[in-house]
Order: structure tokens, then sequence, then C-alpha cells
């Protein structure tokens, strides 16, 4: 985006919002912001690019938290599925059967970053990760980057204490953006 004084339209590329909340006073603080939940759901639009897919694919759902260290992941568009996401494995629950995967080192740094993020638990979150805070007009970001992979980042995009997105950058060119959307 390009910051310019005057109007803030997207048609001429400038920013579409300004962020009016105080920034977090650091990235320890930031990784605190909660995404809009109801009723203990945290609804979700899921962008996914890949350079083999060439165009985007979008998922939309809601998380919901177990209570047991457990994640559900209600996808409900473009069909529906349910993800029940532990630390060990996830169980997929699709056209009425049901597939239980392994998860490997590389997705369990990321799926228990976004556990703890969903489920307001940012002190699960690895402290292997270096954090870098950078503040703008239309909010703030906090990239995570680990020693072991300096090159897979997660993104998180906020204003205030609000949470809008989590993104993950893979070394391949894959990138995963979930939006914590409110109705």
């Amino acid at each position: 985006m390009i910051l310019t004084t005057g109007s803030t339209s997207s048609i001429s590329g400038t920013l579409e919002h300004i962020c009016t909340l105080p920034p977090p006073a650091n990235a320890e603080t930031a990784i605190r912001a909660r995404p809009y939940s109801e009723n203990g759901a945290v609804p979700y639009q899921e962008i996914i690019r890949h350079p083999a897919l060439g165009n985007a694919m979008t998922n939309s759902g809601a998380f919901h938290a177990t209570g047991t260290g457990t994640l559900i992941r209600r996808q409900t568009s473009p069909v529906f599925e349910e993800l029940e996401i532990s630390a060990e494995s996830i169980l997929i629950r699709r056209k009425g059967k049901e597939t239980e995967r392994r998860i490997s080192v590389r997705l369990a740094l990321f799926l228990s970053t976004l556990a703890a993020i969903v489920t307001g638990k940012p002190e699960d979150i690895d402290g292997s990760y270096s954090q870098n805070l950078e503040i703008r007009p239309d909010g703030w970001t906090v990239l995570l980057t680990t020693p072991k992979n300096p090159k897979e980042v997660i993104a998180l995009t906020g204003c205030g204490p609000v949470l809008s997105t989590l993104q993950v950058r893979s070394p391949n060119g894959q990138q995963r953006q979930f939006r914590f959307v409110a109705p």
C-alpha cells in the first residue's frame, strides 16, 4: 500500500482505513491480541495461494476451542468439513468419513501457534520464535520466525487489541492467510 495524504480510496492505491486505536507497546503485547469471537467461535476466511494452483483458493468457517487442548476447525464453504486438531494429529471429517493424519514437525509449529492465538493462550506460543513488531498507520504486524526455518514466517496483523489476520509464508511460495471476520 502507498501512504499519501488526502483520500483513502482503495482506487487510488492508498490505505483503506487508518487504525485509530493505540498500537501495542511491544511484540509480546501484540501477540496477546484477540480475534473477534462470538459464543466461543472465531469466524474466519482462509485464502490459500500456492505457485502450483494458479488461482487462490478460499475457504470459510469458524474455529472452536474445546478446553481440552484440541482446536476444532469447522469449514462451511466451499464444502463442509471438520478438522479436530490436537498436538499430535488432525482428525478430518468429510462426507461422512473420518481420516486421521499425524502432524509433521514443520506443520506442528504453525498449528500450535494458531491454536494459541484462537484459544487466547499466547503463552503457549513457542518461545523459539524471533518476534519483530512493525507499526503502520493502518495497524501493526508481528513477524514470527524461528532459527530452525528463518524463511518460514508467521505474520500476525491487527489494530489495537484486535487481531485481524494470521498469515504463513513458506519458502516454497505457499501462503495461507486466515482473516478473522466479524459478521
